[in-house]
């Protein structure tokens, strides 16, 4: 984690989406000051210099402040609280750490970091055995104790691993995810 001379780091958060997808990643920066009012939000994407999003109200209120983006798909949506980044159709590109940075006009600036994850979704998902049938729909009944191999082939740059779904490996003693979307 990298860290800004006087800023303060309020979470970091982790969010997955599928290609073509939109997503709204929220700015989970807090202040300590209720009377204090946001002067700048900027959204930058990795160690990129350059915002991909900002709002500039150090001379207006922020809901009259104009945005300013280097990307049409982009749109912060300062009325919610926190304010929502919304990403629309989602590219395997936008992947990556994203951090949200607001000034405020008295308390300090506060940065909030998101690791967006973008998923291809599997295609063709084919289950075989180890002789290369093909196996559909329900798969069994096996004898307790008995050793089974299935292999799972799909088509995808990128697939999700569920935290709720095992394979067992050497009598149960190892477990590896099952990819799925």
């Amino acid at each position: 984690m990298k860290f800004v001379d006087v800023s303060l780091f309020v979470g970091l958060s982790q969010y997955i989406a599928s290609i073509g997808e939109k997503i709204g990643i929220p700015c989970n920066a807090s202040f300590s000051g209720e009377e204090d009012v946001v002067s700048l939000i900027l959204w930058y994407k990795g160690d990129g210099k350059v915002p991909l999003y900002s709002i500039d109200a150090r001379n207006m209120a922020l809901l009259e402040a104009k945005h300013i983006t280097t990307e049409s798909r982009l749109y912060l949506n300062v009325s919610l609280s926190p304010p929502v980044l919304f990403i629309n159709a989602i590219e395997l590109s936008d992947s990556g750490e994203y951090r949200c940075r607001i000034d405020y006009t008295n308390d300090r600036t506060h940065n909030s970091i998101v690791t967006l994850q973008v998923v291809v979704p599997p295609k063709d998902i084919i289950i075989t055995d180890v002789e290369g049938q093909r196996l559909e729909g329900v798969i069994g009944p096996f004898d307790e104790g008995t050793d089974f191999t299935l292999i799972c082939q799909s088509h995808g740059e990128r697939i999700v691993s569920s935290n709720n779904a095992f394979i067992f490996h050497e009598q149960n003693t190892q477990k590896s995810p099952i990819f799925r979307r």
